[in-house]
Formats: structure tokens, C-alpha cells, sequence
């Protein structure tokens, strides 16, 4: 198949630059990194739908644009932007998962909350909104690789740091962390510890990591959850409790909503009654 051409006779921006919708299996080896600078080139377009468009495909050509980083965190950063910056966002997600951006999104997303309080055409903080966007995007996806999942962990850390940004952090680390490992389980219980409103919204989103593993790896973490007093604890104690279901309620697994029954905090206590141990 020849490749796409480098199309140059029109004046339409497209016609001056590569087709956003090629794929770099179709062009020669060769000729990749140049294709891959003229995609960059539409990706600063002042046609808002081109540059859209090339942003979608920026994923695809990033391992052969140096500065690719820069120039993704800079139009992240342009918070006059109001319709191309979803299309960057997602640039970004897709390049952090394909596992491409071992820094990029602790670098992006720290650039972002340096701009929480920036002024920006009336706009109710637009960076926050931005930082809100890429989390979620994020926090959706499932079955990460290790690599990715250790990325997310980074990001949340620098959030973390960063005062206003817990509840970001919380989900993404929640993203990132071994569900069935105690060690990694220790970190999400720290950021959330003393904010019971945040841990119930984690314990909220946490059933669809659970649902990648195994109830019976999850067990001890969920009994250990199930033992602590505090009211996060608690509330993360019942998103795993709820495992239980997938075996139909085997012993163990009733001993520790039993145990959540009879938990210090009423909201805990009467979630767990909620839970029907009918088989």
C-alpha cells in the first residue's frame, strides 16, 4: 500500500500536514518521525476540529515525537482553550495506559495544580476541572499493567502533597494500588483516614478492582479492614465484605460482616445490616 500523502497543494491546514487518521503500520519506518512531526504541527493548529482531530491521534505517533511531553502539559496548561483541551486530555490518558508516560501525568497533573487559583476568563477553576477529567478517565479504566498502575501511584502522590487535591489522589491511588495487598491497602487507608465522606466514595468505586481478583485473595485484607475502628476502615471493610456474595456466603467470609455489625460506627454498623447473608 503507498502511504499517505504528505498532501501539500491545498490550503486547508490538513492539506499542508499529514492525515490525522493515518496509522504509523502504514507508513514506511523510514518516514514515521517526520509523519509523527507534521501530526505535532496539527496538534498546535488554530482549526480547533483539526487539532482535535490530531490530538486523537497523537497516541499513536508520541514515541516519535521528541517533546511530545511539553507540548501535550502546555496546551493542558492553556486554560484560555475550551473545546480542544478534552481531546489533550484523553491524548494523555491514552498514552499513560499504553504505558508511554512513565512521568508524564505526575508532570502534567502538578502542572495543572499550580493553576488551580489562575484567573481564566470567568471560568470556575478550570485546572481543577481539567485535573478532575484526566482523573476520571483514569480511574475508569481496568486491568492496568503493573508499570501503569506504579504511574498512577506517582501521580497520586503529587497530589496528594498538594492541599484541595485528597479526593483526586484517593482515586487514583485506588486505581493503582494490589487490592489483595495489605501493604498497598495501608496507603489508601492513610489518605483517607480521617475524611469518612472520601473513603465512602472510594469504597463506592472500589467494587470493580475487587472484581478483577479472586474473593479468597482479598480475604485478609477485608478482615483486617473489619478489625479497625476507625469509620474509613470501616466503610472500605464493606466494599470487600460484599465479595463475600461471589461465593455465596462461605463462613469466613459472614464473619467478617458479622464483625462490621457490631462495628463502633453506627453508618458502618448499619451498612453491614444492609447486607443480606442469604445464600
Amino acid at each position: 500500500m503507498a502511504d499517505p500523502p504528505l498532501r501539500r497543494r491545498g490550503r486547508h491546514p490538513r492539506d499542508r500536514g499529514a492525515d490525522p487518521a493515518a496509522h504509523p503500520a502504514g507508513i514506511r519506518p523510514d518516514l514515521r518521525g517526520g509523519y509523527a512531526q507534521l501530526v505535532g504541527q496539527l496538534c498546535r493548529s488554530g482549526d480547533r476540529q483539526l487539532a482535535i482531530e490530531a490530538w486523537r491521534a497523537f497516541p499513536r505517533w508520541v514515541r516519535w515525537l521528541p517533546g511530545a511531553a511539553g507540548a501535550l502539559i502546555a496546551r493542558l496548561r492553556d486554560l484560555d482553550d475550551r473545546t480542544v483541551w478534552p481531546a489533550v486530555a484523553d491524548a494523555l490518558v491514552a498514552v499513560v495506559t499504553a504505558g508511554h508516560g512513565e512521568t508524564l501525568l505526575a508532570e502534567a497533573l502538578g502542572a495543572l495544580t499550580a493553576l488551580d487559583e489562575a484567573p481564566a476568563g470567568g471560568l470556575d477553576r478550570p485546572a481543577r476541572r481539567r485535573v478532575e477529567a484526566i482523573v476520571t478517565r483514569l480511574a475508569g479504566r481496568g486491568s492496568l499493567t503493573v508499570p501503569v498502575r506504579a504511574t498512577l501511584g506517582t501521580a497520586a502522590e503529587v497530589l496528594s502533597a498538594v492541599d484541595g487535591f485528597a479526593p483526586q489522589a484517593a482515586r487514583l491511588l485506588a486505581a493503582a494500588i494490589d487490592p489483595a495487598d495489605a501493604a498497598d491497602v495501608a496507603q489508601l487507608r492513610d489518605l483517607v483516614a480521617e475524611r469518612p465522606v472520601l473513603a465512602a466514595r472510594i469504597a463506592r468505586e472500589l467494587p470493580r478492582r475487587l472484581g478483577e481478583h479472586e474473593p479468597e485473595l482479598l480475604r485478609p485484607v477485608a478482615a483486617e479492614l473489619a478489625r479497625q475502628p476507625r469509620v474509613a476502615d470501616g466503610l472500605l471493610a464493606l466494599a470487600y465484605a460484599e465479595q463475600g456474595a461471589r461465593l455465596h456466603w462461605p463462613e469466613p467470609w459472614r464473619a467478617i460482616v458479622v464483625r462490621l455489625r457490631a462495628h463502633p460506627a453506627p453508618e458502618v454498623r448499619d451498612a453491614a445490616l444492609e447486607l443480606s447473608l442469604d445464600r
